[in-house]
């Protein structure tokens, strides 16, 4: 993936040596689907390789796929909505919404990973509950139920798929409705991204779905998790070229970019649901996802106004 994001990003954008790039990846397996947008023009996207080796459907830039972690910015930007409305800030009490939790974390510390709340897949790797199917409110009873942070608040910067999944919670308090249903009124219906949706229903009919795979010494296995809860850690799906619909509001959305301090001083590198990095010299704005054996990126280099977004299967 790297090796495709250097080529894009340190040379001329060429149809045609990104599709001798993309022939690589070209295989009677899973596949892959790229788009590349360069200030608010799509300029190349193609897909390869199979959605479903069952039925032989291949990939293409309308296949949906489950994006993994790559949701945490979709919930910030639902958040970021929310302040806007002056319906919470950022350095509200999360006590106010769970009662029961520890002193000192706020909606902000959720936010920029720096809330010291425990990750749940790491408690239930320790239960020795991974791989289990948890309900929202199991979830949320577990994470009630910790007694101490990981640290103080703000102190230190550690990722949390805990924090978004309390985020989307209090997407859902603060609103009034749905994670789904609010993404959908504030982010995905006004940006056009049709075929982009929070996931809250693991046995819903899903049109151009690509499925997870794996392989072993025998040839590709289905690795496909179709549990979707707790939404606002994981849960939504989306194509490349509506993800390219999105890369273009957002190097607009300089708001979303601000990173969270530690110790009210130090960046932390995370924004709202975006890892704040340098690549090859060039600062990067982006995130990626992991489930079952989805391989999900999308990263905007504001220096040369291009957005790269890679999505693979297997």
């Amino acid at each position: 993936m790297y090796f495709i994001l250097s080529l894009i990003v340190l040379t001329v954008i060429d149809s045609a040596k990104m599709d001798s790039i993309m022939a690589n990846y070209e295989r009677e397996g899973p596949g892959v689907a790229v788009a590349v947008v360069s200030k608010e023009e799509v300029v190349y996207t193609k897909g390869v390789g199979y959605a479903n080796l069952d039925y032989g459907i291949r990939i293409t830039p309308e296949s949906v796929f489950d994006i993994g972690s790559m949701v945490k910015q979709f919930t910030a930007a639902c958040i970021s909505e929310l302040v806007k409305s002056g319906k919470l800030t950022l350095d509200t009490d999360i006590r106010k919404y769970f009662p029961e939790f520890q002193e000192g974390v706020t909606v902000g510390h959720l936010l920029y990973h720096t809330s010291g709340v425990r990750d749940y897949a790491n408690l239930h790797l320790l239960m020795g509950l991974w791989g289990g199917k948890p309900s929202s409110d199991e979830v949320l009873d577990l994470l009630l139920a910790q007694k101490r942070l990981d640290f103080a608040p703000g102190t230190k910067h550690m990722y949390s798929n805990s924090g978004y999944f309390l985020l989307g919670k209090i997407i859902e308090i603060v609103s009034g409705k749905p994670i789904d249903v609010y993404a959908e009124e504030v982010i995905f219906g006004p940006l056009g991204m049709d075929k982009t949706f929070f996931n809250v229903d693991e046995n819903m009919i899903i049109k151009d779905r690509v499925i997870g795979y794996g392989a072993d010494k025998d040839g590709y296995k289905m690795n496909h998790d179709f549990h979707q809860t707790p939404a606002g850690a994981r849960g939504v799906n989306s194509t490349v070229l509506d993800m390219a619909k999105w890369q273009m509001y957002l190097r607009n959305a300089k708001h979303l970019w601000v990173e969270g301090l530690i110790d009210n001083s130090t960046p932390c590198g995370y924004a709202f649901g975006l890892e704040c990095k340098t690549y090859k010299g060039l600062k990067t704005i982006g995130h990626d996802g992991y489930t079952g054996s989805f391989h999900t990126k999308a990263v905007y280099f504001p220096e040369k106004d291009v957005s790269i977004i890679h999505w693979q299967t297997g």
